[in-house]
């Protein structure tokens, strides 16, 4: 049989399905049926069509079915098909100890290996061994395995990924490219920086819902990014919530491991299906694929995160299982291919949907149609809130970044820097430095600025699984402050520092450094270091609110408003620079002393307090230590502990609070 590349358009051949009549097969093959009991045979054709995006074996029954229906355009798309997708036995000869190979590379050539992001192989299969390295140019990568030409099935249907990058070049909402670096003679290695984010995945979790603003915002985002990536002759392929990111308030993509260069916006290309529930009707049907299909995709993306459901989601009795590559495949593209979208009412966001998700590619508008039509009428850029982060939190142990900053007050450089970090996969240990020093250039205590970072970590999804924030004293010297360090608890499982101040890397020589360049920085270009707090600390006292807004973290006015930040920093009245004494803690209740305590190296203030409290009441507790106020039981009455002042003796230091109820 001769292979034909011959592009054939299938526009009016889809069947008269409705969704009943799928669902009920569907229905009917859940509860034990057989396929040839369920089904039609014209029905069975697509169905084993659709079945042959995950195992070809399909394909010949589809073909036996359609020649007996005589629908002999879709035997002459089987026909290509079947010898489009011969398999060839993959050759491994040159894959043999990957992982070794690249860390005697790494080590000859001082790259640091952070860690091993993927390994190259799981249960047998073979896939790209990927590493998160620290660059000999001190800016952390990623090093993606590139598989040999040799062992790739199917080299008809697939790009290479650092060839789709080239074509694509650099653009600010797409992981930077770096090129590619030879390991030995069979073994290379793309290289590209670190793609930063939450996925959509985790907005769109458990019933999880995002507001019309901010659906709208992001679809509009990705189609003018898509629009980009057409222009440059780029079709993505593999668009859903998993290979978008959001990072703080800016939509990313990544993962062009699937994407394919084309002559024209019109052109199709043979491709596979990369995930049943985002896969166009040509794609199921044919295995084919253009620009039209990206926006196929996006326009389910649209659907669900406007009404929260899948738009072809036609068979609500036949359950998901979302590790069932089967199971999605009947349940979605299959009703992609074959069911028409339904439409009835006045949104303009969802008549958008309907034309985007038109069976027929032609009629479904460009990238940039779309991207113009929601630019118009949503300009304006609108806050998008992070829900919980989804999956596993770092580990601690051997696994955290010390970051020590004296942070006067917390930036949203700060915050980002910290995100960064856990989204390399580390513990942060947040260690905020002269923690008792009030200056001007320290206006806020500490322990406040400990709840404004906490409270904009959480607006970012992370938890206290993520993070650990302590209050380390000013020392005289170095060793005092090394010392410190290594009695503290966890120490021994600080395996990197996280500062672009010179003194830190020199207090702890021998660690990995990980400086705002590098985890900020781009290959090439040079980065100078901010001084971020400097920048709020000028806005606070020339009252520039709109500066403040620009650059403050967002857990800031949760803590204190702007007119409490403007007092503080206006009060220099009482300057704190070193404490030769004692810190104390005070807590007033009903206007007379409750309790004194000295504050113990290690603890912060709020937690001195409690281990007084519960010498009393062993079930006292914290509620919400990042709460303006500290909410805590006490003798099972909710309780608030207010911060009210300090004062200092010129030796000992007094941090004064009250103790009022829950209001």
């Amino acid at each position: 049989m001769m292979c034909s590349v011959t592009s054939v358009h299938l526009t009016g051949v889809f069947m008269d399905t409705t969704q009943t009549s799928i669902c009920s097969v569907l229905v009917a093959i859940q509860s034990g049926m057989s396929l040839e009991q369920a089904a039609s045979t014209e029905l069975r054709a697509y169905i084993y069509l659709s079945l042959a995006l995950f195992d070809g074996v399909y394909f010949n029954r589809a073909r036996e079915l359609f020649v007996q229906t005589e629908n002999h355009l879709m035997v002459q798309e089987v026909d290509r098909l079947l010898c489009r997708y011969t398999k060839s036995v993959p050759d491994s000869s040159g894959r043999r100890d990957v992982e070794q190979r690249f860390w005697d590379y790494a080590h000859t050539h001082n790259l640091v290996v952070l860690r091993t992001l993927q390994t190259s192989r799981d249960d047998d299969e073979l896939r790209a061994a990927v590493f998160l390295v620290l660059d000999t140019d001190e800016k952390v990568k990623v090093l993606k395995e590139l598989i040999p030409s040799t062992e790739v099935c199917d080299v008809g249907v697939v790009d290479f990924e650092s060839t789709v990058f080239e074509q694509l070049g650099s653009h600010p909402a797409v992981t930077q490219y770096y090129g590619s670096v030879k390991i030995d003679e069979t073994l290379a290695f793309l290289r590209r920086e670190y793609a930063f984010g939450q996925s959509l995945l985790d907005f769109m979790r458990d019933g999880r819902r995002v507001t019309q603003g901010v659906a709208v915002q992001i679809v509009r985002d990705l189609a003018r990014i898509l629009a980009d990536v057409h222009d440059q002759g780029i079709v993505y392929l593999d668009l859903r919530p998993k290979n978008v990111l959001i990072h703080m308030n800016d939509v990313q993509m990544f993962d062009f491991n699937t994407s394919r260069r084309v002559a024209s916006r019109d052109e199709e290309i043979d491709t596979h299906v990369f995930d049943p529930r985002y896969a166009p009707p040509e794609m199921v049907l044919r295995h084919r694929a253009s620009t039209a299909s990206d926006v196929f995709q996006l326009g389910v993306l649209l659907h669900q995160l406007l009404t929260g459901t899948h738009p072809f989601d036609v068979c609500h009795e036949f359950v998901e299982h979302s590790d069932d590559w089967q199971n999605l495949t009947l349940k979605f593209a299959l009703a992609s291919a074959l069911v028409p979208y339904a439409y009835t009412g006045d949104d303009p966001h969802l008549a958008l949907v309907a034309r985007m998700l038109h069976p027929d590619p032609s009629r479904r508008p460009r990238m940039r149609e779309v991207a113009q039509y929601l630019t118009e009428r949503h300009p304006h850029q609108v806050v998008i809130p992070h829900p919980e982060r989804y999956g596993i939190s770092p580990v601690r142990e051997r696994n955290t970044v010390l970051f020590p900053a004296r942070m006067g007050i917390p930036h949203k450089g700060h915050i980002d820097y910290i995100a960064r970090l856990i989204e390399l996969g580390y513990f942060v240990r947040v260690s905020l430095q002269q923690a008792y020093t009030q200056t001007s250039r320290d206006p806020i205590p500490k322990w406040l600025v400990q709840k404004m970072i906490a409270r904009s970590l959480r607006d970012l999804g992370y938890t206290q699984n993520d993070f650990s924030i302590e209050l380390t004293p000013f020392f005289e010297t170095d060793e005092e402050h090394r010392m410190h360090f290594a009695a503290s608890p966890g120490w021994k499982d600080v395996v990197v520092i996280a500062s672009s101040n010179p003194d830190v890397h020199t207090l702890f020589a021998g660690y990995p450094i990980l400086d705002q360049s590098a985890v900020f920085g781009k290959e090439n270009v040079m980065y100078l270091d901010r001084s971020w707090g400097a920048q709020l600390r000028a806005a606070i006292r020339s009252n520039d609110r709109k500066t403040f807004e620009q650059f403050a973290a967002s857990g800031i006015e949760s803590i204190r408003s702007f007119n409490e930040l403007r007092a503080m920093l206006a009060d220099e009245s009482c300057p704190i620079e070193f404490v030769h004494g004692c810190v104390f803690v005070e807590v007033q209740k009903e206007h007379e002393l409750f309790l004194r305590k000295r504050v113990r190296r290690f603890q912060t203030p709020e937690q001195a307090i409690m281990n007084v409290l519960r010498t009393t009441d062993p079930t006292a507790r914290f509620v919400d230590v990042f709460a303006r106020d500290t909410q805590i039981s006490l003798q099972d009455q909710p309780m608030r502990l207010v911060y009210h002042s300090v004062q200092f003796d010129g030796t000992d230091e007094v941090i004064r609070y009250d103790l009022l109820p829950l209001m």
